[in-house]
């Protein structure tokens, strides 16, 4: 899996997987130390994104957001987004997933989860 060097941000190969690179993994403190657009020079199949985004200001999270549609639409790379800000989460996403005290309380496409009335009320604000 390759491994992000925290110092520099260079993206690097660990031994084990020299050949694949189908998954990277970032977290919060990651992405606190590297620059975001050094994804783009990343060829991997899936990326995760755990919550990563919680306590930024709302321009680096759109840009943020802005960065992951770029690199979904020119790479195809799949992301695993989660995300408090459910009206950014639902515009990038293919599909959703809503949960409730650990729950799935609703599924499907991210634009039928959009357009509920209960999604729209309690984590859209209109």
């Amino acid at each position: 899996m390759p491994v992000i060097d925290p110092r520099s941000g260079d993206i690097e190969d660990d031994a084990s997987s020299t050949k694949n690179r189908s998954l990277l993994a970032i977290t919060g403190s990651m992405l606190a130390e590297i620059s975001l657009p050094r994804l783009i020079f990343v060829s991997t199949a899936l990326i995760l994104l755990p919550g990563f985004l919680l306590g930024l200001a709302p321009l680096v999270v759109r840009e943020v957001f802005d960065v992951l549609a770029r690199i979904r639409v020119e790479q195809g790379t799949g992301m695993l987004l989660v995300e408090q800000n459910a009206a950014l989460a639902l515009e990038l996403a293919d599909a959703a997933y809503v949960l409730a005290s650990g729950r799935t309380v609703l599924s499907g496409p991210a634009s039928e989860i959009r357009a509920e009335d209960s999604v729209r009320r309690s984590y859209l604000g209109q």
